[in-house]
C-alpha cells in the first residue's frame, strides 16, 4: 500500500483512499480488482514479491542455528507462507 501511494499517479492514489475508506461491507468485487490493478500498474505488486523474498532468505539464515528437526519444520512453515498468492 505505501509503494502505491508513492508511486501510483495521483488520480489513483485518490481511488486507493477513497476504496480504502469504504466501510468493508460496501466494498465491491470491482473495488477489489481496481486496487489489486493499481497496485500492478504501478509495481506495488512487484515490491511486494521482492519484500517477500528478502524477508525468507532472512528467515532462512536466521533458522540456520537450529537443531535439524526444528529449523526443518520452521522452514516448510517458511516455504507455506511465502508460496500463497493473492
Amino acid at each position: 500500500m505505501a509503494h502505491a501511494l508513492e508511486n501510483a499517479a495521483a488520480e489513483n492514489q485518490n481511488r486507493l483512499m477513497t476504496i480504502l475508506d469504504l466501510p468493508r461491507t460496501d466494498t465491491t468485487d470491482v473495488d477489489v480488482q481496481t486496487v489489486l490493478s493499481i497496485f500492478d500498474n504501478c509495481g506495488a505488486m512487484d515490491a511486494a514479491d521482492a519484500r517477500r523474498d528478502d524477508l525468507k532468505q532472512q528467515a532462512i539464515t536466521a533458522l540456520q542455528p537450529l537443531p535439524d528437526g526444528l529449523r526443518a519444520r520452521l522452514l516448510e512453515v517458511t516455504e507455506y507462507l511465502t508460496a500463497r498468492t493473492v
